[in-house]
């Protein structure tokens, strides 16, 4: 296969992906984000339909999560405990677990 043809396959093949340039969040890609990670979509599947990237999506959700405040983040509840052994078991990573509990990386580490 010639240089050209594989630039041209390449093109064809990434074009079809649909990933879209760096815009600004609309009110439905936040409601997008939320619906699907409170129903136990992964990121890289969130990030995916919106066409974002993951660390984008990540972010994004840190900062608008409806726990998403100065409050004190509420105490662990067995149902935590045990989504995250669970989720841990089935070799989840700690961020993706994080998202879905609402909390900080760290803090689902350290439990």
């Amino acid at each position: 296969m010639s240089l050209d043809r594989t630039i041209r396959a390449l093109r064809s093949a990434m074009s079809s992906l649909k990933i879209r340039r760096p815009q600004h969040w609309t009110p439905e890609d936040d409601q997008v984000l939320l619906q699907m990670l409170t129903e136990g979509a992964t990121v890289e599947a969130v990030a995916l339909r919106l066409g974002r990237r993951v660390k984008a999506v990540e972010g994004r959700w840190m900062r608008t999560r409806p726990a998403a405040s100065i409050m004190k983040p509420p105490d662990w509840t067995p149902e935590n405990d045990s989504l995250l052994l669970k989720m841990h078991m089935e070799g989840v990573p700690f961020e993706d677990i994080a998202l879905r509990l609402g909390r900080s990386v760290t803090a689902v580490e350290r439990r």
